[in-house]
Order: structure tokens, then sequence, then C-alpha cells
């Protein structure tokens, strides 16, 4: 059986991918211990990661002498991977809930899981409009991004566009077609500029004043 090593792709984000041995090279630097930098591939999209482990087993210096999953090997220590998976990037100074949304609808979109990722995105924006526009019945959130924009809260390019993917998020909740994952992309993108226009820059810009 082929060496394998398990871990979220930084190249395509599938997560808990399946990663097969290619190459590997003795790192001499060290004595204590044998050293080893090997190269896996993700099984998904091909891309190459870095894994530096350590071991007291001679045939293991040969990254295709271990059999089967090196991280789980009690012969093996993981030292080091790279490139390292970026962490979800949440908006500051958002409300605690608003955030695991956010995060929850990032990690579903890279798992492929439009529609998942669309519902999240859209209770998101739900709960983080509502702050702001507490008198508008619940799940209007058409009237709530009109009435952000009658306040001044928002810019019309911004109202507009935030329509568009209101519209988006009822057909990934009501309809029968999946979303498309440019579709999801304006959500994530849209979900993201307004929590920053909403809560991020004010805070930001109070702090400075203080």
């Amino acid at each position: 059986m082929a060496a394998t090593f398990q871990h979220d792709c930084p190249h395509c984000k599938t997560r808990s991918c399946l990663f097969m041995a290619t190459a590997c090279s003795k790192n001499e630097r060290f004595t204590d211990k044998i050293h080893v930098d090997a190269i896996f591939r993700c099984a998904n999209c091909g891309g190459q990661i870095f894994v530096s482990y350590s071991t007291t087993h001679a045939n293991y210096e040969n990254v295709h002498f271990i059999p089967g999953a090196i991280y789980l090997d009690p012969l093996v220590k993981i030292r080091g991977v790279l490139p390292q998976v970026n962490p979800v990037d949440v908006p500051e100074h958002i409300p605690d809930r608003v955030a695991e949304l956010f995060k929850e609808a990032e990690d579903n979109r890279a798992d492929k899981r439009l529609e998942s990722a669309s519902a999240s995105y859209r209770k998101a924006l739900e709960l983080a409009l509502k702050v702001h526009t507490p008198d508008v019945e619940a799940f209007k959130l058409e009237k709530r991004i009109d009435k952000l924009f009658s306040q001044g809260k928002i810019t019309e390019s911004l109202k507009d566009w935030a329509h568009d993917v209101r519209l988006i998020g009822n057909d990934g909740l009501h309809d029968l077609e999946k979303p498309e994952v440019h579709e999801v992309e304006q959500m994530a993108l849209l979900t993201k500029y307004l929590l920053i226009y909403l809560y991020t820059l004010p805070e930001k810009v109070r702090i400075s004043r203080q």
C-alpha cells in the first residue's frame, strides 16, 4: 500500500482530502532522529504539499516504505505541513452569532455544499441587518435592505447588489435548482462587504478617534 496523508487541501480547499506520496528526501541537518521531507499529491486536484516528519525506523527514511497513512503510524511524528491552509477570514467586530454563521457558510462553500452555504450566508445577513433595523418585521430581508438605504447606512450600489444576492438566497431556500458556484461567490462577497461596511469600519473609526 502506498504511503498516504490526510489533510485539508490548501489548493482546492477540499477538507480531509487524501494525499499520495510522490517523493522524499532525507534531511541531513539533524542527527538525533531521521528527519524526512516528503511531497504528497492531492487526490482531488493534484496540488502538492510538503510534509516534514521524523522517525526512528531506518526504512522510513523512504516515505514509500511506510504502509498506509503516515500520520497514524506510531513510528512517525509529523513535524510540519506546507503550505498552511488559511483560516476563514471573518470580518472583525461583528456579532458572535453572525460570525458563526459566516464561518459556517465559508466552510460549506469550501466543501462545495452550495445550498447550505447559500442558506447560511442569507441567515448571516438577516441577523446582521436585524441589529440595524429592529423595527422591521422578521424574515423581511428586502425591507431591511431598503431601510438601511433610506437611513443612509448603505450606498445605492450596495443596496442593489444586496437585492440581487437576496434573490439568490431565496432560490437556494425555495427552488429545486441548486445555486451556481458564481452565485454563491457573489453571496460570499456581498455578505462580507456588508459586514465590513456596517460593523468593522464604524468600530475601527470609533477606536481610532479615542
